[in-house]
């Protein structure tokens, strides 16, 4: 037979391989956490092989979720789709708010590292289900860097994206925020504090939810300040560093001009605490930070890299080593999420006569916590009257 004939016999069948592929997945996302928990079931009594790598695929779909293997929790991404569930269930939703997709590897940072913090964490994933209805949800896009050194090796990776947990009742109405990355114990602190609250707000009227609110808020923030205030001296970790790109940036006025913006905005430059800390981050509450063993093993499932020549995956010692930097820098983290950024949205909830809606929040967030508002559609990159030599900037659309 003729190979076009051939390939235009196989294309349909492809296509509705592909069609019914979508349509089993998306009838057991209709069957909610029961249809991933089957799925589950099958997954942890398969042998290691192909069968199993193939259902993981399978598993991530249905839970809207990468890695879901490890976290086993099933997401909405439709906010009235997990209302009703919450509804039904008498639980609040725990909504993530992200640039890109949960679902994803290419989702922005923060949220890459919630799978591995957080979700991965057996004790805290197992109270999220039982507390919490899961709903994620996207700001935008997670804009994507591809550094192509001409040689045919190339980074990949996202710049510019930060992520929040809303606490929100039943309906949709907004009772926290928690911006950027915490440790699993500082994390699920904050939501257990916050719980009560969630669960009772659908039953208040609307006066007294507003007077609640402005009390939990004003209330909390001193909790936070005054249980922080109380910590012992901060531990000085030493981070690694490498050969300063800023540093070589700065070596000519004009190209500084041209190429440090996309520079520091892409966090090509170092670690930032290499100026503003010499080398070291200072650390409080290091033991909170600590990864369980199954975020420790989606962080060797990830493969971190040992940046010789030619780069490869890092051995058990750098594994841990890389575990125990990124303890450190989760445990900094959160306290400046929460005397800083967690601290704002306290006051801001203390301050509103009335409590605000998800949108205005999620503004409130991503504009002045973040400061990456929707309205910017560059996040910053631009650079107005800098000539950079190429034709339209290099903007390309």
């Amino acid at each position: 037979m003729p190979i076009l004939p051939v390939l235009a016999l196989a294309v349909p069948f492809l296509q509705g391989q592909r069609e019914s592929a979508l349509e089993g997945v998306a009838a057991l996302r209709a069957q909610g956490r029961p249809g991933l928990e089957r799925l589950l079931e099958r997954y942890d009594a398969l042998p290691e092989g192909a069968e199993k790598t193939e259902l993981e695929r399978t598993i991530d779909a249905v839970a809207a979720q990468r890695y879901a293997t490890f976290s086993r929790l099933y997401w909405y991404t439709d906010l009235e789709a997990a209302e009703s569930a919450a509804r039904a269930s008498g639980k609040p939703i725990l909504s993530v708010r992200m640039l890109g997709r949960l679902d994803e590897d290419l989702s922005c940072a923060n949220s890459r590292l919630f799978r591995v913090v957080l979700y991965a964490n057996r004790e805290l994933s197992a109270f999220l289900r039982e507390n919490f209805v899961l709903h994620w949800s996207s700001e935008r896009p997670a804009p994507r860097l591809t550094i192509d050194f001409g040689d045919g090796r190339r980074i990949e990776t996202t710049i510019a994206g930060n992520s929040a947990h809303f606490v929100l009742d039943a309906d949709g109405r907004p009772i926290d925020a928690l911006p950027g990355l915490y440790s699993s114990i500082a994390f699920r602190r904050e939501l257990e504090a916050v719980l009560p609250l969630a669960r009772e707000f659908p039953t208040l009227g609307e006066e007294v939810r507003a007077s609640r609110l402005r009390e939990y808020h004003s209330e909390r923030n001193a909790a936070t300040a005054s249980r922080w205030s109380a910590d012992s001296p901060a531990r000085a970790i030493p981070i690694p560093t490498t050969a300063d790109l800023i540093e070589a940036e700065h070596l000519t006025v004009t190209k500084m001009a041209v190429e440090v913006p996309a520079v520091v905005r892409a966090g090509l430059g170092g670690l930032p605490n290499r100026s503003v800390f010499g080398g070291v981050i200072p650390v409080r509450r290091l033991e909170e930070a600590a990864l369980d063993g199954s975020s420790r093993a989606l962080l060797a499932r990830l493969a971190p890299t040992d940046w010789q020549a030619p780069p490869h995956p890092l051995d058990s010692k750098g594994i841990a080593a890389a575990a125990a930097i990124l303890e450190a820098l989760v445990a900094a983290d959160t306290e400046r999420n929460e005397l800083g950024l967690h601290s704002r949205v306290h006051e801001g909830f203390a301050s509103d006569r009335q409590p605000r809606t998800f949108q205005a929040l999620d503004d409130l967030v991503y504009r002045e916590l973040f400061r990456t508002p929707i309205d910017d559609p560059w996040l910053g990159f631009s650079t107005p009257l800098i000539f950079t030599g190429l034709p339209g900037d290099g903007i390309r659309e």
